[in-house]
């Protein structure tokens, strides 16, 4: 796609620089990059800690598609649309295994959270979940119940992607005892309650943030992560825990997420 990209909201064609770089970028730059890559999706663990199974966490799996759509192709990306009768019902998904995504837009049938598959992440073109709605987020809840004493850690690679580092962008993690009500893009079920959470951003970022990004180049990927632990008292305790991530409000442009790691430690 020679380097851009092109956003399709309702009949709206929108064509935006594509955040992944171009094949242009040298050979070395790319097994560099690779290698770093690599390195990300495997962190070190603490031999003592426990790894909480997550559904899909590096977003490998094949999108889930209607009769008519199409996986993600190598230097793509596509959003969720539920209507076969919309003009853009060809370059969308009909969602992601293993997440809960509510498609609240263009009445019930849309949401502007999806797949995009770089050609710079490797030769096969790793997938990223990208999220370019405000406060939307994309959630699954785990089988773990959550037990006091226990340490739990969320970690996260991200990218803000090509930019400006003068642009608000930022991206947030959570940690959740309990969840999301059946359908909505925000709102936690009754007795849910959000147990750990941070926050990525550009230095111009006009809000609270845990991680700045020193740039917005090609390569430049952070990870981020999150931890929490409960009382016997706590209203968390022996919840269901789920994770979650979403793009802030006002920030300009998507957010990127891959390799989803979910462990307890005692």
């Amino acid at each position: 796609m020679n380097g851009r990209f092109a956003l399709f909201v309702g009949s709206t064609i929108l064509t935006l620089s594509s955040a992944f770089g171009s094949h242009s970028e040298s050979r070395d730059h790319e097994r560099t990059l690779l290698e770093r890559l690599r390195a990300s999706a495997e962190p070190e663990s603490n031999q003592s800690s426990r790894l909480i199974k997550l559904n899909n966490p590096q977003f490998e799996d094949q999108a889930k598609l209607m009769p008519g759509q199409e996986q993600v192709g190598l230097g793509n990306l596509k959003f969720i649309l539920l209507d076969a009768n919309d003009p853009n019902f060809s370059r969308s998904i009909a969602g992601i295994p293993g997440w809960q995504i509510a498609t609240p837009e263009l009445g019930g049938r849309h949401a502007d959270i999806g797949l995009a598959c770089p050609t710079w992440s490797s030769p096969q073109g790793n997938r990223w979940l990208f999220c370019n709605r405000w406060n939307h987020v994309a959630w699954q809840q785990t089988d773990e119940v959550i037990k006091p004493g226990v340490t739990y850690t969320l970690t996260v690679d991200v990218s803000l992607a090509r930019g400006s580092l003068r642009d608000d962008k930022a991206g947030t993690i959570q940690l959740i005892a309990g969840g999301l009500l059946p359908g909505s893009a925000s709102e936690l079920s009754e007795g849910s309650v959000i147990v750990g959470q941070k926050t990525v951003a550009t230095p111009a970022w006009d809000g609270p943030a845990d991680l700045l990004f020193e740039s917005l180049e090609l390569n430049e990927v952070q990870k981020i992560k999150v931890s929490f632990k409960v009382s016997k008292q706590s209203a968390a305790s022996r919840k269901k825990l789920s994770i979650a991530v979403f793009t802030n409000e006002k920030s300009v442009g998507s957010t990127y997420w891959d390799n989803f790691r979910l462990e307890a430690s005692p």
